[in-house]
């Protein structure tokens, strides 16, 4: 017997035995409504009845609330009992037997083939599609097999042992009410027999083992009815939420994608309510009417699986959005864009003031050309001619914007538009495209410089110098005398040294 996984001198436990097992639970269920109706009969209702009295002697209002709590708890007693019973002998769903459904277990290859038709959306973490290998069946959604009672349960909540089934697509809704129809009568119970209790323990004659029942009865009443209210409430928000047992432990345990506990089967809190008590609201609360649906297919356009798709991309590219915009710097507001014309205005007006300040204009294109940019910022301002006289610049060559209310430090996008205001033509960026030729060139080291500014009589000619020779003494702001040395003190104060 070892060899099978038993031990010496002990035997397995036959199948009756164990199904014998199994009921014990229904069986101790059922002594404790068996207790709970006598002792609130026999010990509270009966003596409210006052029989043993004559009819004129009798209290009518003891009577009268006799008789209506006996009526509304046998009214509770009698639903309670068909749940409990539908509960018990009613299929909580099984896989159909159709050929589609059939796993190939003899060959696997074709799986995936011949499950393509059925409309499931869970799959295993391979990618495959979900089977059962004790059932040999492909698994529909929220499906699961139950050693106990050996089978696939379709929807399948949990097994309850209390029931001696599964709870499943087939009794949720008896498993539902008979949670309802538990707690209203265990709290009936309790607050109905309360004054039957202080009665009994205040009076000192009192038969004794009445008194005790009596207690007992409240005592366990009051107890079940807690616990049987948590268990009820917890059922409550879990079919809110369109949510199962085994799929809260799954989603609390593993942390789902839909926000941690909640389901992707979620159709809206009164959606969720039809589909465990049906849609007719007549049998809402009775164990009887039509089911919602097959127990096969829960996916449709309302539930959260399908809408969140489209909210779930959205949110994905807005947090992308806000990834890239952080760390940006805010540009200065350019020229020209709509709606920000006056904060480029009040901008230029303190640059203005702050230029005028520091460095007042000299009146001369001879200090403007020394302290230019140069052909577009690349030349040196020292190599220039000191020509007061001269109200045009050179064609094709940089221009100096000292004397500009705005040249304390131009910006590359605001040349074009400073240009513009002083009425001079804008040179090309490019100093080795020339621009268009107005007529044949004068200088011959220099061509795209054009014809050079007149000289003042008795001045030295300057040798010509490569724009992009900047080695000068003038010109790199060192000292000297002369025109250079005065263009390149010019140059200096322009960029702002």
């Amino acid at each position: 017997m070892e060899a099978y996984g038993v031990p010496e001198g002990r035997t397995r436990p036959r199948r009756g035995e164990m199904e014998l097992a199994k009921l014990m639970p229904v069986v101790f269920v059922l002594l404790i409504i068996l207790t709970l109706y006598s002792i609130f009969v026999l010990l509270h209702c009966v003596p409210l009845l006052q029989l043993d009295l004559d009819t004129r002697k009798r209290n009518d209002n003891d009577f009268y609330r006799g008789v209506s709590q006996l009526f509304v708890f046998h009214v509770l007693t009698v639903l309670l009992f068909i749940c409990y019973a539908r509960a018990i002998i009613s299929s909580p769903g099984k896989i159909p037997d159709d050929k589609e459904w059939q796993y190939p277990a003899a060959d696997s290859r074709y799986a995936d083939q011949l499950g393509a038709s059925l409309e499931t959306t869970e799959t295993k973490r391979s990618g495959e599609r979900r089977h059962c290998k004790w059932c040999g069946k492909f698994k529909p959604d929220r499906c699961h097999h139950c050693r106990v009672c050996r089978t696939c349960v379709l929807k399948m909540d949990h097994h309850c042992p209390w029931i001696y089934n599964c709870v499943g697509f087939g009794n949720h809704k008896y498993f539902f009410l008979l949670l309802l129809y538990s707690t209203l009568a265990c709290h009936f119970i309790s607050w109905a027999m309360f004054e039957s209790v202080k009665k009994y323990v205040i009076d000192e004659e009192a038969v004794f083992h009445k008194m005790f029942f009596l207690l007992f009865g409240e005592t366990l009443a009051a107890f079940m009815g807690v616990l049987l209210t948590a268990f009820f409430g917890f059922h409550i928000w879990l079919v809110s939420r369109g949510m199962t047992t085994i799929e809260f432990c799954e989603k609390s345990t593993k942390r789902g994608a839909y926000g941690g506990r909640a389901s992707s089967y979620d159709r809206g809190c009164l959606n969720n309510f039809l589909d465990v008590v049906g849609p007719d609201p007549i049998f809402w609360l009775l164990p009887f009417g039509r089911k919602t649906g097959n127990g096969l297919a829960f996916v449709s356009e309302s539930t959260r699986l399908i809408i969140d798709i489209e909210g779930t991309r959205a949110a994905r590219a807005d947090r992308r959005r806000s990834r890239r915009s952080v760390g940006r710097v805010p540009r200065r507001p350019r020229k020209g864009i709509p709606g920000m014309e006056s904060v480029s205005e009040s901008y230029a007006e303190q640059e203005e003031a702050a230029a005028a300040a520091a460095h007042p204009p000299s009146g001369g294109y001879g200090a403007a050309m020394g302290a230019g940019l140069g052909m577009g910022g690349m030349g040196g301002g020292g190599d220039q001619w000191d020509e007061p006289e001269l109200t045009a610049p050179p064609t094709g060559m940089g221009v100096s914007l000292a004397g500009h209310p705005q040249s304390k430090f131009p910006m590359p996008h605001e040349r074009e538009g400073l240009y513009q205001d002083m009425g001079m033509p804008y040179p090309s960026p490019y100093p080795s495209r020339p621009p268009p030729a107005t007529g044949p060139p004068t200088h011959p080291d220099v061509p795209w410089l054009g014809t050079p500014p007149p000289v003042r009589p008795g001045a030295p000619m300057p040798p010509p110098r490569s724009p992009y020779d900047d080695g000068s003494e003038a010109a790199n702001g060192g000292g000297g005398s002369g025109p250079s040395a005065a263009a390149g003190r010019a140059s200096r104060l322009g960029r702002g040294a």
